[in-house]
């Protein structure tokens, strides 16, 4: 409950190059913006593309409980978008990350529409995410489960998913469970 800012992040960021045992980092509570939550995504990107050879980067990440919205997850989202289109000389980027926490910020449907999308296929920027909680975010509706249910038997990765607190309708639920056969 530290109520990092900017400069914060920003110093954190920059110190993943050098923290190469870093395997996990928590901030849950400590009011990150979407520009705070970009810095630290753009740092790990940043370890994944120029740190050294050997170097796994981060594990697990925890924002839960902050201020993020879904433009805080815009440095994932646009890298996913562009991998392999050019973006550092044609190179696939594929972050590390196995958990990614998310719980309790305020996140909607769209920005999980295009987080979905982003383990997909042995070249999204998240193709190696084990674990995605995204619970408790006030702008989820059932939808959110539809897109994960639509994106569930094309991903190799994700086998723990939290929703927890959204409201399902039984499509969503059917959804969710034929994505699961």
């Amino acid at each position: 409950n530290n109520m990092l800012n900017l400069e914060s992040c920003k110093a954190i960021s920059s110190g993943l190059l050098f923290a190469v045992s870093l395997k996990k980092l928590s901030l849950k509570n400590n009011k990150l913006t979407n520009e705070s939550s970009n810095v630290l995504f753009d740092g790990i990107i940043e370890v994944a593309t120029n740190g050294p050879a050997k170097i796994s980067g981060l594990e697990e990440l925890y924002l839960d409980f902050n201020n993020i919205s879904d433009d805080g997850l815009n440095s994932l989202i646009s890298l996913n978008s562009n991998n392999g289109s050019g973006a550092f000389n044609g190179e696939i980027i594929v972050l590390n990350l196995k958990t990614l926490g998310l719980r309790g910020n305020q996140l909607t449907d769209d920005g999980i529409n295009s987080l979905s999308k982003c383990h997909i296929g042995t070249e999204a920027i998240l193709s190696n995410l084990e674990k995605l909680d995204c619970g408790e975010n006030d702008g989820l509706t059932h939808q959110s489960i539809v897109y994960f249910a639509n994106t569930l038997p094309l991903s190799t990765s994700l086998k723990h998913l939290d929703m927890s607190n959204i409201k399902l309708n039984l499509n969503a639920m059917q959804q969710i469970s034929e994505g699961l056969v």
